[in-house]
């Protein structure tokens, strides 16, 4: 696990940049539950950084599954009752949630958030209005020059697994779900990708290495799962040896 989560460490102290205190004084513990945890006291910064990571991005998509890692992401994001996201990015590899508060509010936050990671309970409401919310973004990208553009150069580049990319969601895939089978492939995501020990939660501010830690044990120290990231078997290759056209009414013929 160390090893895994080695270059997060980094990128955690690179996205803050403010940081006056030595590597060493990060704290890094590992939760009963198989969650790993950093934690770094900032004495000059008032406000206290979260960035909560879990291995589950574009790369881990299937075909069956295509779209729906952005829509996770999506839905965590606007089901936050108590605070706000800076930002909440599925990437290629992972996706990054952060959020800055006073210390005063970092239990409170940190309940609500691993209830938001592990708990997967979500409103239909929620699901429906991120859904459609998704299904018309790309919806709307097939009338883009730009967007048709790059994801037809991405499936032929990328053509053995386009749905590995951004660029791969498909619009006409969408249409077909409804809200359950849309909250089946929801709870898969949950069950095998938003586990404790698919993720990692990087804390750094005016904060006490070991009560921020017993807040964690407290809230994310809670749920527990024994699934394992499961292993994609290989791919059929659909378009190999096929050739493409790129049609859009911008184009010039």
């Amino acid at each position: 696990m160390k090893k895994n989560w080695c270059s997060f460490i980094f990128c955690f102290l690179f996205l803050l940049k403010c940081f006056s205190a030595p590597l060493e004084l990060v704290s890094e513990n590992v939760l009963e539950n198989g969650l790993t945890t950093f934690i770094l006291p900032d004495n000059s910064n008032a406000l206290v950084r979260i960035e909560f990571c879990v291995k589950a991005g574009f790369s881990s998509q299937t075909q069956q599954t295509n779209g729906f890692f952005k829509l996770y992401s999506n839905i965590i994001n606007s089901s936050a009752k108590n605070f706000s996201f800076l930002s909440a990015d599925c990437k290629a590899d992972s996706t990054h949630f952060i959020i800055e508060l006073p210390p005063s509010q970092l239990y409170e936050v940190l309940d609500e958030l691993s209830k938001l990671m592990f708990s997967n309970q979500f409103s239909n409401e929620i699901i429906n209005a991120e859904f459609t919310k998704l299904k018309n973004e790309n919806a709307n990208l097939v009338k883009d020059a730009s967007g048709i553009l790059n994801a037809g150069i991405d499936s032929k580049v990328f053509s053995e697994t386009p749905w590995k990319h951004d660029s791969g969601i498909y619009p006409n895939l969408f249409k077909k779900y409804s809200t359950s089978q849309v909250r089946a492939t929801l709870n898969y995501i949950a069950n095998n990708w938003y586990t404790p020990q698919n993720s990692a939660i990087f804390i750094s501010g005016n904060i006490l290495p070991q009560e921020t830690l017993a807040i964690l044990n407290q809230t994310f120290g809670c749920y527990f799962s024994n699934t394992k990231v499961p292993i994609e078997k290989p791919s059929t290759i659909s378009n190999k040896q096929k050739k493409f056209v790129i049609h859009h009414p911008e184009f010039s013929t």
